[in-house]
């Protein structure tokens, strides 16, 4: 892809579909290609791939100095297991939100082995604690970091997946295929290119840089007018404020209660000339009723997630019985964003994401769909077991219109499996 950054594809697997990648228009790089004992070699001026018959490979860089060894991958039933040996003093930094030591391989289990990470976004409820896993957000990204330098590693596949890292790392994928992204270079480097790859975030406006304040219990405009007032009293800076749920008719998105908002235009405008924006919650379950506009609306359209036998997914979420939109069908993601317009037009500056892992109030098991869901993934088909970790990617990038990735004619912001605020 660049003379120090490649792709690796093993076959057989389910194709990804490129939610995550930004960036599709690589120039050719020249190569030599050439035989060696028991293999292969691939080179370009700063790296050389050496792959021999049973499947391991080598990344080394132009002097030859060997950056990482991969041991041959084993396919599964349906998915891949795919391992490196690490160095003992390699350090291991990434896969998103860990409540665990910056470097993962310091951690240890209870029998003290090395720690096991999940991929699979879950909503922890604030019931959470030291070594508390899986998170919110799980990206199959990781930078290794040894004497000889540093690499990057990036597997684009959205399926439940174990990483471990022990004398070898193990990356452990129940679906899809094993396509991953190798660079090398010191750690600014590695960022510059996977962000290429994936990329950038978007420069914010100023007031998303200041201080923002949240919390529940600003369920009128007296309320939210009196916190801002006390902010300015005591000489505190303040840029936005949050609101929760409880600002809604009846938890439902997209709506704000009229009663206790009366007059949002002038009341949003009033916040603004104090230097503080008005930011509304979102959630992405749909009340499971006749009488909510927004249910009708998507059952016309066809844009609920279903069993396989047709049914409606309905789990409950704040609002009561809830659906779930299918953000993997372009449809709805063109209907949803359309849902925004009438707040933005009375001042609401930005949104705020909740239970889009997703999440759903299951009191035992997996506090989210069935694995069965069915999901339409841009035509191609498939079930929530890969559309699980990119659900919240596909539910934020609606709310975007800047730089966009082209899949099927449908354009769609990239952000690898993050949710929005974390990556344009």
């Amino acid at each position: 892809m660049t003379e120090d950054f490649v792709r690796v594809d093993w076959k057989p697997g389910i194709s990804p579909i490129p939610y995550a990648i930004a960036r599709q228009d690589w120039q050719e790089v020249k190569t030599q290609f050439a035989e060696t004992e028991n293999g292969y070699s691939i080179s370009s001026a700063k790296l050389k791939v050496i792959v021999k018959e049973d499947g391991s490979l080598k990344f080394c860089d132009s002097s030859g100095q060997i950056l990482r060894e991969e041991l041959p991958p084993s396919r599964k039933s349906e998915g891949w297991l795919h391992q490196a040996q690490l160095r003992q003093e390699e350090q291991i930094y990434g896969l998103g939100e860990r409540f665990s030591y910056l470097n993962l391989r310091a951690a240890k289990d209870e029998k003290q082995q090395p720690k096991t990470y999940r991929m699979w976004n879950y909503d922890a409820a604030g019931m959470y604690g030291p070594g508390s896993a899986p998170m919110y957000i799980c990206i199959p990204v990781y930078l290794g970091l040894h004497s000889s330098g540093s690499y990057l590693i990036f597997y684009e596949n959205s399926f439940d997946a174990y990483f471990t890292f022990g004398e070898i790392a193990v990356a452990d994928f129940a679906g899809g295929s094993l396509r991953y992204y190798f660079t090398y270079g010191v750690p600014a480097q590695l960022l510059e290119r996977y962000t290429e790859l994936t990329g950038r975030a978007a420069l914010p406006p100023l007031w998303a840089l200041g201080y923002h304040q949240s919390k529940w219990g600003y369920r009128t405009e007296e309320k939210i007018r009196e916190e801002a007032q006390a902010f300015q009293d005591r000489n505190l800076p303040l840029s936005a404020i949050h609101l929760d749920i409880d600002c809604q008719v009846g938890n439902r998105a997209f709506t704000i209660a009229p009663d206790r908002f009366p007059k949002l235009g002038s009341f949003t405008q009033e916040l603004k000339e104090l230097g503080v924006q008005f930011i509304a919650i979102l959630n992405p379950g749909i009340k499971y009723s006749r009488h909510s506009n927004l249910f009708l609306e998507g059952q016309i359209l066809d844009g609920f997630c279903k069993l396989p036998n047709g049914k409606l997914v309905v789990a409950p979420v704040w609002p009561g019985w809830c659906v779930f939109p299918d953000f993997t069908n372009p449809k709805v993601r063109g209907w949803w964003s359309r849902q925004y317009q009438y707040l933005l037009d009375v001042g609401v500056a930005g949104f705020w994401y909740d239970m889009n892992e997703p999440a759903a109030f299951i009191v035992w098991g997996d506090r989210s769909l069935p694995k069965v869901t069915q999901h339409y993934m841009e035509g191609r088909g498939g079930d929530h077991r890969e559309a699980h970790n990119i659900y919240p990617r596909t539910n934020s990038s609606v709310s975007f219109g800047r730089e966009y990735f082209t899949y099927g004619g449908e354009k769609a912001i990239n952000s690898a499996y993050l949710p929005s605020y974390r990556r344009q």
